[in-house]
């Protein structure tokens, strides 16, 4: 359990500590919301918060990545951190653009992400045959990083999500044993807690000061969301045993 904590209060710190530098990255670069009829924020509001997620939820798995070193396990996680930077720089790029990417792009990115992840042996295995457990995946990871991406057009909704779904997702898998999906989970959960601390209109006056933004965030949460986070929450499911 105490390693748990170790992952999770340091993707809080990295999280707490390089937003407000991804925030100034993003205002330096103009990667920024800008204000229109249909949004309630007046000014440009800085974009990238998903790269704050997703170095907190990587950099605390690499730093205590001696305890998920046992066998099968780094396998995945290399296969969960590759799909998550796949979708964390399709996101950049789509967030960069000043334009939405078509959904075209954005399809081939989520499904090069599954492929990675199917690769490393991430996959649904519930059914006898290997070509509809293939199947299911695939439109398990994409319908699940869709729908979160959907639901973020409010301040802390898509984060706040991942957030409890992982704790929740850090409880039945300490509860079974899972180590990797245990790490994973805390990891995510820091890394969310961290960003909501700018996300979240907490009170008038103190609006939110950094959007999540990149498209197709989960493990992950995200991993996401998120993505980078995002990608990992969107896999857990599916992780044998």
């Amino acid at each position: 359990m105490t390693v748990y904590i170790l992952i999770f209060f340091a993707a809080l710190f990295v999280s707490l500590a390089g937003t407000p530098l991804v925030r100034q990255s993003a205002v330096h670069l103009g990667v920024v919301d800008v204000p229109s009829a249909r949004k309630v924020h007046a000014s440009p509001m800085p974009l990238l918060g998903g790269a704050a997620v997703y170095l907190g939820f990587v950099l605390a798995l690499l730093l205590f990545r001696d305890v998920l070193t046992l066998p099968g396990h780094l396998e995945q996680l290399g296969g969960i951190l590759g799909g998550a930077t796949i979708v964390a720089l399709f996101g950049f790029w789509d967030d960069s653009r000043g334009k939405s990417m078509r959904p075209l792009v954005k399809l081939v990115g989520q499904l090069l992400a599954v492929t990675v992840l199917i690769a490393s042996g991430i996959r649904v295995e519930f059914l006898r045959y290997p070509i509809p457990n293939l199947l299911i995946t695939v439109l398990w990871v994409v319908g699940i990083t869709n729908a979160l991406n959907f639901l973020d057009n409010m301040d802390g909704l898509s984060s706040g999500i991942a957030a409890v779904a992982a704790a929740f997702f850090f409880l039945l898998a300490t509860t079974n044993g899972q180590i990797l999906v245990a790490s994973l989970s805390a990891a995510l959960l820091g890394a969310t807690l961290g960003f909501l601390r700018y996300n979240l209109t907490l009170r008038p006056g103190n609006q939110a000061s950094i959007f999540l933004a990149i498209r197709g965030r989960s493990s992950w949460a995200s991993c996401w969301r998120r993505w980078g986070s995002s990608c990992a929450l969107r896999t857990w499911t599916s992780l044998p045993g």
